[in-house]
């Protein structure tokens, strides 16, 4: 017998990530099914889930025959559980995990207080090492306490962290269809965001229902009086980040929206050394494909 609740988990050569985030997902004290997409991981990571006695009756694991990316694993993923008949579809990478045995059954809790089948709730998002600080930013604030003196009622309305513990009516995917697959990797947690705010969707953070989640690891330095927040990605992922963000904005909003794009990446290829000329070729690419919504450029992985 099927349960309502259905956590798809994207995952991709991370197997020990894995095994900790499924074994605390059956530790939920709410029932719940798992389904586990792996992006056709070329580490053994069914053996994995295999010997720590994890792939028990509620869970699936499908093996895909290539790699598409978070973008496509997502897509796949929340696809095929909504053939499959769940209520409920709880979203999460494989480094995430929910920190306490009561992560879902409190958003569950939380869904008496939405519209029926139009609403995102989110588990509050915390650091894997440091509980009273949040792994992303809500409202430009990673202090727990600062949000909590904000909330109402338990929520902060108007935000979710996308796809790291995010519950959403298997109806209103239906309604808005699933992420762009196209993306591969990076926009696509933030498109989705933006569609479920032009639906109309009632979103909210609920901050009893903790998760973790690994620290963005960025790099910060001083450029003309500003903090300058960057990674150092490989050439592909700076193309796909530039692709994407310039569909996004094009998409959501408009010539204002890709302006700004523009001069922030003439602010960072000025500030962050290294390696600028490629970085800039590669950038101009980027924006130029996703201006023409061209995802048709074979990643070289190498780069």
């Amino acid at each position: 017998m099927m349960n309502d609740v259905c956590a798809v988990i994207v995952t991709y050569n991370r197997a020990e990530l894995l095994c900790r985030c499924v074994s605390q997902l059956l530790k939920q004290d709410y029932p719940l099914d798992v389904l586990i997409y792996d992006n056709h991981s070329t580490t053994n990571t069914r053996e994995a889930l295999e010997t720590s006695g994890l792939l028990r009756d509620n869970v699936c694991y499908y093996y895909a025959d290539s790699n598409t990316g978070g973008s496509g694993g997502f897509y796949y993923g929340m696809e095929m559980a909504v053939k499959k008949g769940y209520q409920y579809l709880w979203l999460m990478d494989d480094d995430g995990y929910p920190m306490k045995n009561d992560t879902l059954s409190i958003l569950m809790n939380a869904v008496k207080a939405m519209p029926e089948n139009h609403f995102a709730l989110n588990s509050l998002v915390v650091q894997d090492d440091e509980a009273s600080k949040t792994s992303f930013a809500v409202r430009r604030e990673f202090d727990v306490e600062k949000l909590r003196a904000v909330a109402e009622d338990g929520f902060i309305e108007g935000e979710i962290m996308p796809f790291n513990g995010t519950l959403i009516p298997v109806r209103l995917v239906e309604k808005i269809g699933y992420p762009v697959k196209e993306f591969f990797v990076y926009g696509d947690e933030n498109e989705y965001f933006l569609r479920l705010q032009r639906a109309g969707a009632k979103m909210a953070i609920v901050l009893d229902s903790l998760y973790r989640h690994p620290t963005n690891v960025q790099k910060t330095m001083r450029f003309l009086g500003k903090n300058v927040y960057y990674m150092n990605m490989p050439l592909w992922k700076t193309y796909c980040a530039a692709r994407n963000s310039t569909y996004i904005a094009k998409k959501y909003h408009g010539a204002a929206g890709i302006a700004d794009l523009c001069m922030k990446d003439i602010f960072y290829l000025l500030a962050v050394p290294g390696n600028r000329f490629q970085r800039m070729v590669t950038t101009i690419q980027g924006r130029k494909d996703g201006y023409r919504e061209d995802f048709t450029k074979k990643l070289d992985f190498r780069k």
